[in-house]
């Protein structure tokens, strides 16, 4: 009966471990320039000159000025809210952040390959472990 409630222990541990790292997400250690982001249209991480951090859904650039996407109602447009642009956004729930060129310390691209790769590690992980710990059980 111990055996039994243990297995189930760690098998929902395995669970909720997947779970939680699913939102997890990889960035570049290089950083990127601003033109560069824009074109690779996908998340990146903005870290500001007072070094604070904000990942955007990407990056746009509008009548020369810069912005960065993100959902409406997310706490960086929250924190963000004196910078959101009126414009209406490509893209229905989210809002248009003006980014100025002093703002921007540093911007970092999502890793696509080691975000993928984290995921399927994790998974593999977790169906290996909860699998010995079914056949264990038996």
């Amino acid at each position: 009966m111990k055996n039994n409630y243990l297995n189930v222990k760690l098998t929902c541990l395995i669970l909720s471990s997947i779970f939680l790292l699913q939102s997890c997400k990889i960035y570049r250690k290089k950083t990127a320039t601003t033109d560069e982001a824009i074109e690779f249209r996908r998340g990146v991480k903005v870290i500001t000159s007072n070094d604070k951090t904000y990942k955007f859904k990407k990056l746009i650039k509008e009548d020369e000025q810069l912005f960065g996407l993100t959902k409406k109602n997310s706490k960086i447009a929250k924190e963000l809210s004196h910078l959101i642009s009126e414009d209406e956004p490509q893209k229905k729930g989210y809002v248009k952040i003006n980014l100025s060129d002093d703002f921007i310390k540093e911007i970092h691209l999502i890793n696509r390959f080691a975000t993928a790769t984290s995921y399927a590690v994790i998974i593999n992980v977790a169906v290996i472990s909860f699998w010995a710990i079914l056949l264990t059980s038996l």
